[in-house]
């Protein structure tokens, strides 16, 4: 009998799809290993099993596959299962919040990433524009939750939704920066602690 037989055949979108993780999972890999900027698209190909044509064919330029791996990296911070309809804003913003720190640890390569893309903002106009960008989005989606929290009363109307996203966005890095430095410290009696230090700022 043959093997293929009833097997579904993949799309070509699915394909490409396929494609395009791979790539990006070994970019992500070899900016852990070596920063945001000392590989090569060859070395990103041959780690993912393409070959250097594909990954131009995908991404183009070097830039452009960090760019658009940040953006993956940078919205799989912010990801969550959709918001509990039975609390208000303010405690689906702290269980975002909670979940983020929940999912740091020194394991995890896409934070690991995130982490070497923003420190190597400092030093490279390049990564500097695609960190920025990625800032921006992470610090809208606290913003919009904060004017839904302000919307229904359950955070303060005084509170700058601008100015707490900035706010909360520092704490989140400066506490995963720790965290890789002495995993040991971030305990769930820390998360308990900034989980009511922003409560007690923001809580109307």
């Amino acid at each position: 009998m043959n093997a293929g037989v009833g097997r579904k055949r993949k799309t070509q979108t699915e394909r490409k799809h396929e494609a395009e993780e791979a790539l990006m999972d070994a970019a992500c890999k070899l900016i852990c290993e070596r920063g945001a900027v000392r590989f090569s698209l060859a070395e990103v190909g041959a780690l993912a099993g393409y070959s250097r044509g594909l990954v131009n064919h995908h991404f183009g330029t070097k830039e452009a596959l960090i760019q658009r791996l940040s953006e993956r990296l940078f919205r799989d911070a912010v990801r969550r299962p959709r918001p509990d309809t039975q609390a208000n804003a303010l405690e689906n913003i702290l269980a975002i919040f909670d979940d983020m720190l929940t999912r740091a640890r020194p394991d995890n390569e896409r934070l690991k990433a995130r982490l070497v893309i923003w420190t190597a903002a400092m030093s490279s106009p390049e990564v500097q524009a695609i960190a920025a960008d990625a800032d921006r989005q992470i610090r809208a989606v606290f913003e919009r939750r904060l004017r839904e929290g302000q919307a229904d009363r359950s955070i303060r109307h005084d509170v700058d939704p601008t100015a707490q996203a900035v706010q909360m966005l520092g704490l989140y890095r400066g506490v995963c920066m720790q965290m890789f430095i002495a995993p040991e410290i971030l305990t769930a009696a820390v998360r308990a602690e900034i989980a009511q230090t922003l409560r007690s700022s923001i809580s109307a």
